[in-house]
């Protein structure tokens, strides 16, 4: 029993995060001006949902692995939410454009996006297969959060969470004091198939959409890229599995490429997203559990 509770207590710190999170949301909010609309009935049915399950499965001992897997699809859809909740309002700081100096710092890497887009563009077969790692990362977490919980990893879940939501908070303000229209309409190239945020950015700095849908939002996050944080961190999550990570590092390699044509980036923002990332392991690495407390909680998830 004490493991137990030693496992759901480390979710819970996460979810008082998600509250706080969402606290800070709603009260930038009523200062900025912006209008988050939401389905509440919605939220509140998918939520019940994963209350139950919890009840049913964690609570009452059915299986540890089944109430942490749906625990921890919460916390990220609540993540999500308040998560890109908090971009929009970053994003509406309105401050000076740094595209030229982003471009410029390319430029001394020798790295010349327009022919990099071109050169994806001309070959369909690599459009394709970078488009589709470029998308993977939704599916990505998904599978972790499965696997993770399968194999009585509930730390694993819980690090890989927590080092998401650091590392937004980071690039939200780095990039909402620091804003970039991004590389594609920097150079006129404005066939970036992915990059579905930029309506909604342009829109926030001339200041006509007011009013935001939770089902339209994106998550506006220009520099440093959040994607690439993202590929780094889930690659770091499957450090000692062994085969897995060499598919996993296969594939977030790939996303790696795709991030200047598909994400409208700079490989500027490319490298801040890295160096978040590697802030971003450092406190997780001084802050979390020894390693026999981990091992109690991986024991907990199995019991």
């Amino acid at each position: 029993m004490n493991l137990k509770a030693a496992a759901s207590g480390s979710a819970a710190g996460a979810w008082i995060a998600v509250f706080l999170l969402a606290i800070v949301d709603f009260t930038w909010r009523y200062y900025s001006g912006l209008t988050f609309t939401f389905d509440w009935l919605k939220i509140i049915c998918v939520f019940g949902v994963i209350g139950l399950i919890n009840i049913f499965y964690g609570n009452l001992g059915r299986s540890t692995r089944l109430a942490s897997m749906a625990n921890y699809a919460g916390l990220w859809i609540a993540f999500t939410i308040t998560g890109a909740m908090f971009t929009y309002l970053t994003a509406h700081l309105q401050l000076p454009l740094v595209d030229s100096k982003l471009a410029t710092f390319d430029t001394w890497l020798a790295f010349d996006w327009i022919t990099w887009f071109s050169f994806v563009a001309a070959h369909p077969a690599l459009s394709f297969f970078l488009g589709l790692a470029y998308s993977s990362l939704i599916l990505q977490i998904i599978a972790s959060i499965l696997f993770f919980s399968h194999i009585g990893r509930p730390d694993r879940n819980l690090e890989l969470w927590w080092m998401a939501l650091i590392s937004l908070l980071i690039t939200s303000v780095i990039s909402g004091i620091f804003p970039a229209a991004g590389a594609g309409i920097r150079f006129g190239a404005w066939a970036i198939k992915y990059a579905s945020y930029l309506p909604h950015f342009l829109a926030l700095r001339d200041g006509s959409l007011q009013t935001i849908a939770l089902a339209d939002m994106q998550g506006i996050i220009t520099f440093p890229s959040y994607h690439a944080v993202l590929a780094l961190l889930v690659t770091y999550a499957y450090r000692d599995q062994k085969y897995l990570l060499a598919l996993v590092m296969a594939l977030n390699t790939l996303m790696l490429f795709s991030i200047p044509p598909y994400g409208n980036h700079y490989i500027a923002d490319m490298i801040a997203g890295a160096c978040v990332d590697a802030a971003s392991i450092a406190l997780m690495r001084t802050t979390r559990p020894k390693h026999g407390a981990r091992k109690l909680v991986s024991h907990a998830a199995a019991a």
